[in-house]
């Protein structure tokens, strides 16, 4: 256990009462630096996410965010946070027993076992003999060490779930965008909407998004995780050109020559085409008891469940494709039926990603506390079963 460099200030003898320290800003502004300096790496890391690093600092077992908002309930939302400062390093200098969750971005933002913060002064340390003398006790391994620990353990799964929440938040805007983004190259061109209705059997402008996506997967070698991947869909070629744009729109315009041009029985075999490449398309990860695995998913879950649902409304159908496509390839399109029912019951992981917000809200949740985990529980192990049957 390696202590870390706490800044030396006078300010660290002035830590009590806050609301009345006539230096309330001068200390605040310390308060921030002499955090960003003993935990910089945890600081970026949450930082990042934008989740209050003090949701993941521990007290005696409760939350430095916790403890604060209830000593401190008639303050606004903005005071509150910057008392957060006060009471954590107020705590550290009294040498209170204080853990923290590092979040490892690099696996998934995954949370690792709790380590105990302790501190040594920097600089000159006049007139900090006090502070200095209880910083260095707590360096030595205590009785209570072990006790806390269990207690910060047990909040694992709120803190899981507060990550989540705040990766959902980036997820959303990632659907947002590539749904807006894939819109405006897919369509840029062409207008599939007079067309589809009658050879396809479909007409909302989502269904027909999903159909194309497929199709251009299918015949023009799009990768399909790479239209749903924020920085995936900027593909630039050699020459600084945006291919993979010039693709889709080319992709979407082929799709609808096919429709006007090809008898129902070349697009029942065009669609058996589509349902070949349907089962080879990868199944997204399911980590339902990891509300951050999940919302870091969310996208890929979304677009799943709408392809595999576009897909069996177009072939269990009544367009005089779909019947040729039933009729000619029987055994293809049991298979294929039945990857896009899969595919479609990703809508419950979608779900679950979108309780995860919800949940926030309710103090103690976990993910295990959302509506559609037992669905998604059941539904990871037929993606289990159906990757062991292919192996």
């Amino acid at each position: 256990m390696e202590a870390r460099s706490l800044p030396s200030s006078p300010f660290l003898n002035q830590l009590k009462k806050p609301l009345s320290n006539p230096r309330y800003r001068e200390i605040t502004e310390y308060a921030k630096y002499a955090v960003r300096t003993l935990l910089p790496k945890e600081s970026s890391v949450y930082g990042s996410l934008r989740l209050n690093i003090f949701e993941g600092i521990f007290i005696g077992g409760k939350s430095a965010a916790e403890i604060t908002k209830k000593k401190y309930s008639s303050c606004s939302a903005e005071q509150t946070e910057q008392l957060m400062y006060w009471e954590f390093l107020s705590a550290l200098c009294r040498g209170r027993t204080i853990y923290i969750y590092p979040i490892d971005p690099e696996h998934d933002y995954m949370l690792i076992s709790p380590k105990k913060i302790t501190a040594v002064l920097t600089e000159n340390a006049k007139g900090l003999e006090k502070v200095q003398a209880r910083l260095k006790r707590n360096q030595a391994e205590r009785s209570l060490d072990k006790y806390f620990y269990k207690i910060t353990l047990k909040k694992q799964g709120e803190l899981e779930l507060k990550t989540g929440g705040s990766l959902m938040n980036q997820s959303l805007k990632n659907r947002s965008f590539v749904t807006r983004f894939n819109e405006e190259t897919f369509f840029k061109n062409t207008d599939l909407t007079q067309l589809s209705d009658e050879r396809l059997g479909i007409r909302e402008r989502t269904d027909i998004l999903s159909f194309v996506i497929l199709y251009s997967v299918s015949f023009f070698g799009l990768k399909y995780n790479d239209i749903f991947t924020v920085d995936d869909v900027f593909g630039f070629s050699d020459n600084g050109i945006r291919s993979k744009d010039n693709v889709k729109t080319n992709a979407a315009a082929a799709l609808s020559k096919d429709l006007q041009r090809c008898s129902n029985v070349q697009l029942g075999s065009m669609l058996e085409q589509m349902g070949q490449v349907l089962c080879e398309i990868p199944l997204p990860k399911l980590s339902c008891d990891v509300a951050a695995k999940s919302a870091l998913n969310f996208v890929l879950y979304g677009a799943a469940a709408q392809t595999g649902s576009v897909f069996l409304k177009v072939i269990k159908g009544e367009s005089e494709s779909a019947k040729c496509y039933r009729r000619d390839y029987e055994l293809s399109f049991g298979r294929a039926a039945h990857r896009a029912e899969l595919l479609s019951d990703y809508r419950q992981a979608a779900e679950l990603c979108e309780e995860i917000r919800e949940l926030l809200s309710i103090n103690g949740s976990t993910v295990y506390n959302a509506r559609s985990h037992n669905a998604v529980k059941e539904l990871q192990k037929r993606v289990r079963d159906e990757e062991n049957a292919v192996i």
